[in-house]
């Protein structure tokens, strides 16, 4: 529902920075809840952890959004648009995960998204850049393993190649392309 309602705006082409951030505050929210589900099968996990492997997830979609932007656009425009989308999908994760613990506070999910983001911008690529390259070094394969020792401790390749298909689909099925370059 959330991206017709994005897709209709695009259509228009009456999409605002403010707009994109409203929406794509409540979708990756909604795709960092559905991919840790994907992720864990009905397996028991506790809250810690889960909330933990959620926030990888938000953190890596607003991280892919910002790498797109930076490839895309003018610095003034990535600014217009990825603020609105950082601010509002902190907020809306803080509410949707009912997030009381002070360490969780906007500005400190902000500081970690932060953190995330100069942890994982060292990998240039995103994906192997041709089908005979390693995925090791990329950046949803080195994210694929942070979840995985979150998830169980360890570097599970069936984890990671899940992983790695849920952010594959996820990005892919954002429309972060399409969305940002109606910023140009």
């Amino acid at each position: 529902m959330r991206l017709l309602i994005l897709e209709n705006l695009m259509a228009e082409k009456k999409l605002t920075f403010e707009q994109a951030g409203e929406v794509f505050s409540v979708l990756l929210v909604d795709y960092a809840n559905q991919s840790l589900e994907v992720l864990i099968k009905n397996q028991d996990i506790d809250k810690s952890k889960r909330l933990i492997i959620k926030k990888l997830f938000l953190f890596l979609f607003i991280h892919y959004i910002d790498r797109i932007a930076f490839s895309l656009l003018s610095s003034e425009n990535r600014t217009k648009l990825m603020n609105p989308i950082g601010y509002k999908t902190i907020k809306s994760f803080i509410s949707v995960n009912n997030i009381k613990n002070p360490n969780d506070s906007e500005s400190n999910l902000l500081d970690e998204l932060n953190t995330f983001s100069i942890k994982f911008n060292k990998y240039k690529n995103i994906i192997p850049s041709t089908a005979d390259d390693s995925p090791e070094k990329t950046l949803f394969w080195e994210f694929s393993k942070e979840v995985s020792i979150q998830f169980d401790n360890s570097y599970d390749i069936s984890n990671m190649l899940l992983i790695n298909e849920i952010i594959v689909y996820s990005t892919k099925s954002l429309k972060v392309e399409e969305i940002v370059e109606m910023f140009k």
